[in-house]
């Protein structure tokens, strides 16, 4: 008589083998799964540091990298250039009182668009000084101040004349004149100062054209030509 072969067994056997394999997959994708949960937020807060936005000064600086500092003693010598360059012995109440606004504005950084003593650009200066002065309102502009009064020879400037430069291809900075040759303006680099007109060569090569808004002896301005 044979024996039997063990069918039940064996097959017994292979239901445990598949399920000891079943359950070592499922405790292996469980732990691959937690690995991945454990360094996915890693990733993300790296991810999330390199986005954040640089700090505010850092963007300024990376703005205006020349952006520099006027010392006290520049300063000062801007305003006694600013208060003294006066062409005649007696100047008119009009022009006092526009150069000791101006004073006031000195070594104010610049700022593009800016019309107030936290920055203030080019035009923003001149239309600044203008309207609290002599309540004349000028653009934000300085091609656009370019063409407002009346125009003037490079030899006949008087105090209070725009004077135009082409730092471009276009006219695109404006100061005005004090006198003794000297102007000025709200600099990107230094804000606003004093600077030689055409004893600088920077100046004196893109010199445009030089308006006149207004008569400072009575105030009142000039129409366009």
């Amino acid at each position: 008589m044979h024996a039997r072969f063990p069918y039940a067994a064996i097959r017994g056997c292979a239901l445990v083998l598949f399920a000891l394999i079943c359950l070592s997959g499922i405790a292996t994708a469980q732990t691959s799964h937690a690995g991945r949960v454990k360094h996915h937020p890693a990733k993300r807060v790296k991810h999330q540091t390199s986005a954040s936005p640089r700090p505010a000064s850092r963007r300024l600086a990376r703005r205006h990298p020349a952006m520099k500092t006027l010392s006290p003693a520049l300063v000062d010598s801007f305003r006694t250039i600013t208060l003294t360059s006066c062409e005649g012995e007696d100047p008119e109440p009009l022009e006092i009182s526009m150069r000791e606004e101006m004073t006031r504005w000195l070594s104010v950084r610049y700022r593009r668009a800016g019309i107030s003593m936290k920055g203030v650009d080019c035009s923003g200066f001149i239309k600044t000084l203008f309207g609290r002065t002599l309540s004349i309102d000028l653009p934000h502009s300085a091609a656009q101040q370019s063409h407002m009064g009346t125009p003037v020879n490079r030899e006949e400037l008087r105090f209070g004349d725009l004077i135009f430069f082409r730092t471009r291809k276009r006219i695109s900075h404006v100061g005005i004149y004090l006198g003794d040759g000297y102007f000025v303006h709200s600099s990107r680099t230094f804000g606003v100062r004093v600077d030689p007109l055409f004893a600088s060569h920077y100046y004196a090569k893109r010199f445009a054209r030089a308006r006149r808004i207004a008569s400072f002896a009575d105030g009142e301005e000039l129409s366009e030509e």
